[in-house]
């Protein structure tokens, strides 16, 4: 059974396709492997490498996501800068463990107020790592 559908998030449960924003009830089944299970441990969930991945979305307004991954624990800071090379926001500063990260910028400067369009520089530098990426606000 096929529940494809472009542009939409649909789940199939049995021969059924449900839209994401119904609710249905679903029973779960669980079995016992017993014996010989292996787990993984949280070390396979660490990054390899640093990455400082594009925001989502961009362009963007009013909301975006800016996604980093840290393979070692490390003091870090996540700004944005305008073109003249001004800071207008800290979204993060403080120590963070290794992972994954995700931080929500909300296109407001220091003092709370609505930035313009335009194009912006997100900057994350966490212990010996630095990276740069562009992002635009469209209103």
């Amino acid at each position: 059974y096929n529940c494809y559908q472009p542009g939409r998030l649909v789940f199939q449960v049995g021969n059924n396709c449900i839209p994401r924003n119904q609710y249905v009830s679903v029973q779960s089944n669980w079995v016992n492997a017993g014996g010989n299970v292996g787990v993984d441990s949280d070390d396979s969930l660490i990054p390899k490498e640093f990455a400082l991945y594009d925001n989502y979305p961009n362009p963007f307004n009013p909301t975006t996501q800016i996604a980093v991954d840290l393979p070692e624990a490390a003091a870090t800071e996540i700004t944005v800068w305008n073109i003249m090379g001004q800071r207008v926001a800290t979204l993060y500063s403080g120590d963070l463990r290794a992972g994954h990260h995700i931080v929500n910028f909300n296109g407001r400067d220091y003092n709370g107020k609505q930035l313009t369009s335009g194009m912006y520089l997100y900057r994350v530098a966490a212990g010996k790592y630095n990276a740069n990426k562009k992002m635009t606000l469209m209103k």
